[in-house]
C-alpha cells in the first residue's frame, strides 16, 4: 500500500469529515498541554540575558480542522503569559515565529488555509496580545506537504518540534506481510491480533522501528542543538501487542469485514491481504531506539488513558440526561464516526466505496456491544526529547555567483494547475544544467549541503491541495534529473511549502530569501480603491476612456500605496543582493485608457453585464457599486515606487506583447479555416481565461442573479466581434531587482 499517496482524514466538513470527528485528538492534546509548556519553557529558558530572534516551530501529522491551529495558539499563550509577568527577556515580544504545518500530500490544506484569515484577526484584535506582540505579530505560517519519514525542512532551521496522533502510522505495510506466494499470513485479520503469528507481530515491530529511526535521524538534521520535541501518539503500556489497548479496534474492524465476507458483499482474499500500516508501541521500543539513534535525550515519558469516544459524554450521564444503554450506543457510533474520518480513505482504496457506510454500521453495532460489556481505553504515550548534538554555524560559500548552501526562493502568486510547479522546474534545470556543464563542480554541488527552501504562496482560497497533489511526481523527476550526473548522497535537497496571505504585507522571515518571482499577480490590487464607492465610473467596472480624472487617481494612487507596501515587506525578507522577477500586465504609455493597458477586456466584461441590465435581471446599481481591483501601471509608475522606497535597484525593465488568447498556434491544416471562425474560437478561449481569473469575485458580489455561464457566452460573442476586427494584446512588463 502507498501509504503517502492514500492515507489522508476525510477532508472538508460533513457529518464523516475529520473536522467533525476528531474529539479524540482534541482531548489527547489538552491532555499534553502542559508537556507542551515545560518543553517551551525549558527552550526558551527563564530570565535570559538573550532571546531568541527567530523561532522555527513544525506540527508534523497536522490533519485539518478544529485541532489543526491548536498548537501555534498553545505556543502564543505559553509565550504571551510568560512576558506579561516578566518570566521571559522583553525582547522575545518581536520574536519571529515560523510556523511549519506538514502532513501528507493529500491533507486538505485548503480548508485549514482558509481558517487562517480569522485565526490572524483573533491574534490582532486580542488586546492580551496587542499588550505584548504589538498589532501585527511576527507570525509566518506554511504547510509543508511530505512524509515525516524523511526530510522535510533545511539543516537547523527547527527549534520546537510537535506531533500527536500521527506517529503510530507506519510509512508503509511491513513489506513481508505482502504475501507474493498467496499465502495469508494474517487470516481474517488486518492488524496484531491474539491469533497471528509470531511473523507477523515481527514484521510490525520491525517496521516500526526502521521507521522511528529515519524520523529521529531526519529532525536531528532540521532541529538546533538544545531544540525539543513533543510526540504524542498511541501506544501500550506492556510488552505484549496483543492487548486490548493497543489493537481492538482494529480486531472489531476485521470482525465488520468478515461479517460481510460471511453475507457474500466481501471477498475474503481482500480481507487477508489487506494490512493496517499502524503500530502502537510501547515504551521500551522507544527508549531502545532513542538510545540507538544518539541524537537525542529522552526528557520525560508519560502514558495516559483516554476512552475510546473522547469520554464525549460524560457530563449527560452525570446528569441522568439519557438512558445508560442508549449512551453506550451513542459512544458506539461516534467511536465508529472517529475510525471512519481516520481510516476511510485507505479502506475505500482496498475495498472500494461501495461497503462504506454498511460497513461502518456495522463497526458501530460492534463497538457498542464491546462498550456494553467493558470501558476500553486508548493508551497514549507523550514524551519530550532534547538534541544533544552542537550548534553548527554554517558558513556560506561565496561560489557560483556568491549561491548560498541554502538558497531562500519564494513564488508570490503561484495558483494552482500545470504553471504552478514551473518556477521551481526551471530553477532546477538550470542547476543541473549548470552541474552538467563544469568540469570541476563546486564544493556546493559536490555536496549534500546545498538545500533549496522554495515557499510557494498565494491568497488563503487557492487550490494548494491540487498543487501539493503534483509533488510526489515533481520529486522524483527531480531525483531522476540528477540521477545521472550525482550519486545520491550528493543530490542537492529541496524542501517546497505553501505561504498562504497577502503579499500586500510580510510573508517569511527577516532576511531568508534569495530569489523572488511573481508571474501575472502584482496587477491585482490589495483592496478596490477606497474613493470609488459611489457611483464614479457609471456603467463601467475599471478605467475607461469615459472615466473622470479621479477614477484615474484613485487606482494609480492605491497601485502606488500596495507596491511600496508590497517592495517594504520584501526588503525585510530578502537577504542584500537578492534579487526579484516581477511580470505583471501593464502598459507601455502614461495613459491608462488605451487598450493595450488592459482596460479594453474590462470594458467589454462591462458592456455584456450592462445586456442583463437592459433585460431587467441585474439591477444597475449592482454594476455601479462594482469595481475591478486591478491596475495596469506603466514604466514610469514602476520605476517612482522603486526609487521612493529605496530598497532595491532595478537592474532591467522590459515591456512585451500577448495576444488575448495566448497567441494559440494553429493546425497546419487550416487552409478553409476563415477568418470569422478564427475570431470565434479565441473570443471563446479569452472569455474562458477571464472566466477562470474573475468568476470568484463577480459571484461575490452579484450573487445568484448572476447567470455566469449566459454572462461569460455573452462576453465571448463581444471579444470575438472585436478581434475579428483588430488583434488586440495585453502588454506584460517584466522588472527585475536588486536589494540593496
Amino acid at each position: 500500500m502507498e501509504v503517502v499517496q492514500i492515507l489522508h482524514m476525510n477532508k472538508g466538513n460533513g457529518e464523516a469529515s475529520y473536522a467533525q470527528n476528531s474529539k479524540v485528538q482534541n482531548k489527547i492534546l489538552t491532555i499534553a498541554k502542559p508537556i507542551i509548556e515545560e518543553a517551551l519553557l525549558k527552550l526558551l529558558g527563564s530570565n535570559n540575558d538573550t532571546a531568541l530572534d527567530s523561532m522555527g516551530i513544525a506540527d508534523l501529522g497536522c490533519s485539518s480542522g478544529p485541532n489543526t491551529l491548536l498548537l501555534i495558539s498553545e505556543i502564543m499563550d505559553v509565550i504571551r503569559a510568560k512576558l506579561s509577568s516578566g518570566l521571559l527577556h522583553p525582547s522575545s515580544s518581536s520574536m519571529e515565529f515560523r510556523v511549519f504545518l506538514n502532513d501528507l500530500f493529500r491533507n486538505d490544506f485548503n480548508t485549514v488555509f482558509m481558517s487562517l484569515p480569522a485565526f490572524h484577526s483573533k491574534l490582532k484584535e486580542d488586546d492580551r496580545y496587542k499588550r505584548v506582540f504589538g498589532a501585527n505579530p511576527n507570525l509566518f505560517i506554511s504547510a509543508v506537504p511530505g512524509s515525516f519519514y524523511g526530510r522535510l525542512f533545511p539543516r537547523n532551521s527547527l527549534h520546537f518540534v510537535h506531533s500527536s496522533s500521527s506517529l503510530h502510522w507506519l510509512s508503509q505495510v511491513p513489506p513481508s506481510l505482502d504475501s507474493t506466494a498467496g499465502t495469508a499470513l494474517n487470516k481474517g485479520k488486518i492488524y496484531i491480533s491474539k491469533s497471528s503469528p509470531q511473523c507477523v507481530l515481527d514484521a510490525y515491530s520491525l517496521q516500526f522501528h526502521k521507521d522511528f529511526s529515519m524520523f529521529l535521524k531526519s529532525r536531528a538534521e532540521e532541529i538546533v542543538g538544545g531544540g525539543r520535541m513533543v510526540l504524542s501518539f498511541m501506544g501500550r503500556p506492556t510488552l505484549d501487542p496483543t492487548t486490548e489497548q493497543s489493537c481492538y479496534q482494529w480486531e472489531l474492524l476485521a470482525l465488520a469485514l468478515m461479517s460481510m465476507v460471511s453475507d457474500g458483499l466481501v471477498e475474503e482474499e481482500k480481507v487477508d491481504s489487506f494490512n493496517a500500516p499502524y503500530y502502537a508501541p510501547c515504551a521500551e521500543e522507544l527508549k531502545s531506539e532513542l538510545q540507538k539513534d544518539g541524537s537525542f535525550i529522552m526528557d520525560r515519558l508519560e502514558a495516559f488513558e483516554i476512552d475510546w469516544d473522547g469520554g464525549a459524554d460524560d457530563q449527560a450521564i452525570t446528569m441522568n440526561s439519557f438512558d445508560p444503554d442508549q449512551m453506550v450506543v451513542r459512544s458506539g457510533k461516534r467511536v465508529s464516526k472517529t475510525i471512519r474520518a481516520v481510516v476511510e480513505s485507505m479502506i475505500e482504496a482496498h475495498f472500494g466505496i461501495e461497503i462504506m457506510d454498511d460497513l461502518f454500521r456495522r463497526y458501530a453495532e460492534l463497538v457498542t456491544k464491546h462498550l456494553l460489556e467493558t470501558r476500553t481505553k486508548y493508551i497514549n504515550l507523550c514524551k519530550i526529547l532534547s538534541i544533544t548534538k552542537p550548534i553548527i554555524e554554517e558558513t556560506i560559500l561565496k561560489i557560483l555567483d556568491h549561491m548560498p548552501i541554502s538558497f531562500g526562493i519564494a513564488d508570490l502568486g503561484c495558483s494552482s494547475g500545470p504553471n504552478s510547479m514551473l518556477l521551481i522546474s526551471e530553477v532546477m534545470d538550470v542547476i543541473h544544467a549548470e552541474y552538467s556543464r563544469l568540469s570541476q563542480p563546486s564544493l556546493q554541488f559536490q555536496s549534500s549541503t546545498l538545500e533549496f527552501r522554495v515557499f510557494l504562496n498565494d491568497l488563503f482560497s487557492n487550490d494548494f491541495n491540487t498543487i501539493f497533489m503534483s509533488l510526489p511526481e515533481f520529486y522524483n523527476k527531480f531525483k531522476q534529473d540528477f540521477k545521472g550526473t550525482t550519486t545520491r548522497e550528493e543530490q542537492p535537497n529541496i524542501f517546497i511549502s505553501a505561504v498562504p496571505g497577502s503579499f500586500y504585507g510580510r510573508l517569511f522571515p527577516t532576511n531568508s530569501l534569495h530569489f523572488v518571482h511573481s508571474s501575472s499577480s502584482l496587477h491585482w490590487l490589495s483592496q478596490v480603491p477606497p474613493g470609488l464607492d459611489t457611483a464614479l465610473n457609471k456603467g463601467k467596472i475599471y478605467i475607461s476612456k469615459s472615466s473622470p480624472e479621479c477614477v484615474f487617481e484613485a487606482y494609480s494612487q492605491q497601485f502606488q500605496k500596495d507596491f511600496s507596501v508590497f517592495l517594504k515587506s520584501r526588503a525585510e525578507e530578502i537577504v542584500s543582493g537578492g534579487r526579484m522577477v516581477l511580470s505583471f500586465m501593464g502598459r507601455r504609455c502614461s495613459d491608462p485608457t488605451t487598450e493595450e493597458s488592459c482596460y479594453l477586456q474590462w470594458e467589454l466584461l462591462a458592456q455584456a453585464l450592462m445586456t442583463f441590465v437592459l433585460e431587467g435581471s441585474i439591477e444597475e446599481e449592482k454594476v455601479e457599486s462594482f469595481h475591478a481591483p486591478y491596475y495596469a501601471p506603466c514604466p514610469e509608475e514602476l520605476n517612482l515606487v522603486v526609487q521612493k522606497e529605496g530598497s532595491f535597484v532595478a537592474d532591467r525593465l522590459e515591456a512585451f506583447e500577448i495576444d488575448w488568447d495566448g497567441g494559440v498556434d494553429l493546425d497546419e491544416n487550416t487552409d478553409n479555416i476563415t477568418k470569422e471562425t478564427i475570431a470565434i474560437s479565441s473570443g471563446e478561449r479569452v472569455a474562458k481565461t477571464i472566466r477562470a481569473v474573475v468568476e470568484s469575485m463577480l459571484e461575490s458580489h452579484f450573487g445568484e442573479d448572476l447567470m455566469v455561464d449566459a454572462l461569460f457566452q455573452r462576453y465571448a460573442e463581444l471579444v470575438s466581434d472585436r478581434l475579428s476586427k483588430s488583434r488586440t494584446k495585453y502588454s506584460n512588463l517584466v522588472i527585475s531587482l536588486i536589494k540593496k
